[in-house]
């Protein structure tokens, strides 16, 4: 590299993208971002730089700047199509994803408006975007979205989601949810979301029987918590513990997998200063 700079002075196209390949399989990454931005900039329309660039930002993360230039690489094919595909829900799911301070609606709508439309339309993006709206104090949007997407696609994730959107219409979104049913069957998801809502609807009986069907085909956390829930409003305590400790036991088991409780090991507290405890 010194010799092809010193015959070819630094503005070399060769010796610059040398430098850049031997940086990245060095894990160099940020030295070959600096190397292959200013590359960039004296060589715009140079393909293997731009792709070059595109795998630097990928491993640094540096979802903003790769955002700017997909748009690019589809137009030019810089990418296989697949790859790409890939690349960029990745990329508007990361931007979506960042946490945000209480307040930042408009900023979540401006990331979102940035996405392209195929990728608006995308169950991954769909639910990293509708619990954002959740977290920020916009759960009817979220839950028109999610009744909107899931008219196109049926996702079971996106169904989960639903029933955790607390808006300010639970009679409707229980209708809703009953509709699809009527023309989904059963699945766990379902059950699920309806015993939430059927419980926030305060309709006991109903969401106790959607619930206990729920756990019947698939016994889940989440629903033994929610007919916790639902017998600690009911006044059973002994019933709401009991459904505590099997929501406890599930969430253990996935934890570790194939393990008695007995062989178990005790507290991790690695993992749980990872949570901040």
């Amino acid at each position: 590299l010194a010799r092809a700079h010193a015959h070819s002075g630094n503005h070399s196209l060769a010796a610059q993208m040398i430098q850049a390949q031997t940086q990245l399989l060095s894990h160099q990454n940020e030295q070959a971002l600096a190397t292959l931005t200013q590359l960039r900039a004296q060589h715009p329309q140079q393909a293997q730089a731009a792709r070059l660039l595109i795998e630097a930002q990928r491993r640094l993360r540096d979802w903003q700047n790769l955002a700017r230039l997909l748009p690019e690489a589809r137009r030019r094919a810089l990418l296989p199509e697949n790859e790409l595909d890939v690349l960029e829900r990745d990329t508007h799911g990361a931007l979506l994803n960042l946490p945000l301070p209480a307040g930042a609606l408009p900023t979540l709508h401006q990331a979102w408006s940035a996405a392209p439309a195929v990728m608006r339309r995308h169950p991954d993006l769909v639910a990293v975007y509708a619990r954002q709206l959740i977290r920020q104090g916009a759960p009817d949007e979220g839950a028109d979205l999610l009744a909107a997407t899931l008219e196109g696609e049926w996702d079971e994730r996106l169904v989960l989601l639903y029933g955790e959107a607390q808006g300010a219409q639970p009679a409707v979104q229980l209708e809703t949810a009953e509709e699809w049913h009527a023309r989904h069957g059963e699945s766990p998801a379902l059950l699920l979301t309806l015993g939430r809502l059927a419980r926030r609807n305060r309709q006991t009986a109903r969401a106790r029987d959607y619930l206990e069907k729920s756990i019947a085909l698939d016994a889940s956390a989440e629903a033994h918590a929610e007919l916790a829930l639902l017998f600690e409003e009911t006044g059973d305590s002994a019933e709401a513990l009991r459904h505590c400790r099997q929501a406890l036991e599930l969430c253990r088991d996935l934890h570790y997998p194939g393990k008695s409780s007995a062989n178990r090991p005790g507290p991790d507290t690695s993992v749980a200063s990872d949570y901040g405890y």
